[in-house]
C-alpha cells in the first residue's frame, strides 16, 4: 500500500473512525444559473440507501482509475466505508466555484448531522452569478448555449453527447475531459 494511503487509514484506525468522505467537483453540462448535481459512488452497496435521500445521484463513471478508486479499495479492507460527493459544475466556468461548495456541503452536512451557516457561501455564489450573467450578456452565442443547458437542465434530459456544445467548448479553450 502507498504511503499516503497508509497514512490516511492509520490515522482513520487511530481515531476509530468509520466513514470517509471524498469531495470534490467536475466540470459538466450544468448551467451556472442552477444548483450543481452533486453524484456520488460509495464503497459499498449498503450506502446506497443512506446517500440517496439527500438529492444525490449515483455516478455510473466508467473511466480509468481515480485516487477515490484506489482509497476506497484499500479502506474497504480495513473495515472502513468511503462515500464521494462531487458537484458537477459549468465547464465554461473556470475557477473557484461557490454554488458547487455549498451543494457539497449541504448535503454533507445533512449526511454527518452537521449545523453549517451557509449563508455566506450562498451570498458569495448569487454575486458569481450576478457577474457571470453580465459577461453573458455580451455574448449572444454564449447566451443560446446557456439557454439550451437551461433547458435540458429543467427538463431533466441529459444528452450526454450534446456534441456541438461540446465543439463549441473546446473552440473556447474548455475542455470537458
Amino acid at each position: 500500500m502507498e504511503p499516503v494511503f497508509e497514512c490516511i487509514l492509520a490515522v482513520a484506525s487511530e481515531f476509530s473512525v468509520r466513514e470517509i468522505y471524498f469531495i470534490g467537483s467536475f466540470a459538466g453540462l450544468v448551467p451556472h444559473t442552477r444548483e450543481p448535481h452533486v453524484l456520488s459512488t460509495v464503497s459499498n452497496a449498503k450506502l446506497k440507501e443512506k446517500v440517496a435521500k439527500y438529492q444525490i445521484r449515483f455516478s455510473d463513471y466508467e473511466g480509468p482509475c481515480s485516487i477515490y478508486n484506489h482509497l476506497a479499495k484499500m479502506a474497504n479492507q480495513h473495515g472502513v466505508e468511503v462515500i464521494s460527493l462531487v458537484a458537477e459544475i459549468p465547464a465554461y466556468v473556470q475557477g473557484r466555484n461557490p454554488r458547487c461548495l455549498e451543494a457539497v456541503l449541504k448535503r454533507l452536512a445533512v449526511l454527518l448531522q452537521l449545523d453549517l451557516k451557509l449563508e455566506d457561501l450562498r451570498r458569495i455564489g448569487d454575486e458569481l452569478e450576478k457577474k457571470i450573467d453580465k459577461i453573458v450578456d455580451k455574448r449572444e452565442d454564449l447566451a443560446e448555449h446557456i439557454q439550451k443547458l437551461e433547458t435540458n437542465y429543467d427538463e431533466e434530459v441529459f444528452d450526454t453527447d450534446m456534441g456541438d456544445l461540446k465543439r463549441w467548448l473546446e473552440q473556447q479553450g474548455i475542455r470537458l475531459d
